[in-house]
């Protein structure tokens, strides 16, 4: 084969491995924007702040009150100084945002952009949260500072009252709910077991806890169903006893 043949055919070798590389979809990176306005307690300012973050106009959070020391790279003099432009972090277990911007006069905001901690989703898979964990979990985890303690604790009383197991986007939304491991433990004290992550966050969200259950008893209704405990509950049934 002469040469001309042979660079011809490695040309086009080469253009058949990038048109696969190219085929294959990259992981989507969490971008986005934050603003963080400071704190105040009879006129002064506080060493927390609120941190807002925005993906478009249909996914917004908020995380606060944060302390700034947790903000890796922002001090108070930048924020509450002349404005100037800023770089800093935010590291937690699943992850770590990076933020730029402009800080001054109390105010800072900019852009974001996210790094996943893949080997914390496998950590998590091992430890008891079912399917799979895709970087947009990582961030809301991430966001809430999210550690392999919390995670372990919550799997633990789940495991005790024969709850079900979370899955990713199961796990953030208890979380997001406040349905920790002491939740978990009133409502199964009270005879509420074997819940779906769903039945758990609606119970909450309802203001139902061990003392309306054994209210509800008391007044003769000994039902386990979450959706009739909440109906009750909504219509007042036993709320005085």
């Amino acid at each position: 084969m002469s040469y001309a043949r042979t660079s011809a055919a490695t040309r086009a070798l080469a253009a058949v491995a990038l048109l696969a590389l190219a085929s294959i979809p990259l992981a989507a990176q969490e971008t986005g924007q934050w603003q963080i306005t400071p704190l105040h307690r009879d006129g002064r300012v506080l060493a927390t702040v609120n941190l807002d973050f925005s993906q478009g106009e249909s996914s917004n959070s908020s995380l606060g009150p944060i302390s700034l020391s947790e903000l890796h790279g922002l001090t108070a003099a930048q924020l509450n100084g002349n404005a100037s432009d800023v770089r800093f972090q935010l590291v937690a277990a699943a992850g770590t945002v990076s933020f730029t911007g402009i800080a001054g006069h109390g105010r800072a905001s900019g852009d974001f952009t996210f790094v996943a901690n893949r080997a914390f989703a496998a950590t998590l898979a091992k430890h008891g949260i079912r399917s799979g964990i895709d970087d947009h979990d990582l961030f809301r985890l991430a966001m809430r500072d999210v550690t392999l303690g919390q995670v372990d604790t919550l799997v633990a009383a789940l495991r005790k009252y024969d709850d079900a197991l979370p899955d990713a986007t199961e796990l953030v939304r208890l979380l997001n709910h406040d349905v920790d491991a002491r939740v978990i433990a009133d409502l199964g004290g009270a005879g509420l077991r074997g819940l779906e992550p769903n039945q758990l966050i609606r119970l909450v969200n309802h203001d139902v806890d061990s003392h309306y259950i054994r209210a509800l008893r008391a007044a003769g209704y000994e039902t386990r169903d979450t959706e009739t405990i909440v109906h009750l509950h909504n219509h007042g049934v036993a709320l005085t006893s």
